[in-house]
């Protein structure tokens, strides 16, 4: 039996040419919300560091009162995708892959674009909004060893894994993915480089996808 196959993309920086952290910060004006996943490399205690980054995120969410649909809109008008995104996504789909999106991404944004590409959230932060306290709370933290676990978990469900991301902490994922593309870059490692998401879909097809 023919496994199934599912494209595993990063968002912030990889699909998107923005930040959407930032994008918040800026429409929100508030304190950056959290990148604690970009300081993952820089730390030895990484459980012990991201339940530090849990703690200061929800509070700063708990600062984020009065989100609304106009600001998620002017959001939205700030973002853009990165050349080549919607080839990629659009050839996965095409192929009748599984495609999703797997990134620790502002989740009203993430379930915009994932909404517009037509394609899931495999997995990202979870927030909910108390109307009572008009405080976000953050659910769950989200770690370069939660992608690479969700990697592995792809694969012991059966899936041929593609993945495709940009950062320090996708390089987990991508090194456990049956084909990993990092793009935007030249870095050595267990898995392919590309210099943008064009060449990426590119590798993916001499790849045998």
């Amino acid at each position: 039996m023919k496994k199934q196959t599912c494209v595993v993309l990063d968002f912030d920086h990889t699909l998107s040419s923005n930040n959407t952290w930032n994008i918040a910060r800026e429409v929100m004006d508030v304190d950056d919300p959290v990148h604690f996943y970009r300081s993952y490399k820089a730390t030895e205690d990484l459980d012990g560091r991201a339940e530090i980054a849990k703690e200061w995120a929800m509070h700063n969410f708990g600062e984020m009162t009065g989100f609304s649909q106009e600001h998620l809109a002017e959001m939205y008008e700030l973002m853009e995708l990165n050349p080549g995104a919607l080839g990629l996504v659009e050839y996965s789909k095409s192929q009748g892959y599984r495609t999703g999106l797997l990134s620790a991404a502002f989740p009203p944004l993430l379930e915009q674009f994932a909404q517009e590409l037509g394609i899931e959230i495999l997995q990202g932060f979870e927030i909910s909004y108390d109307e009572i306290t008009k405080e976000f709370e953050m659910k769950k933290s989200f770690s370069d060893k939660d992608k690479r676990d969700y990697v592995i978990d792809l694969k012991n469900q059966g899936y041929r894994v593609i993945m495709i991301g940009d950062g320090e902490n996708d390089i987990p994922a991508l090194e456990h993915a049956d084909l990993g593309i990092k793009v935007f870059s030249q870095e050595p490692g267990s898995y392919l480089n590309a210099t943008d998401l064009s060449h990426a879909l590119e590798l993916l097809q001499q790849a045998g996808y």
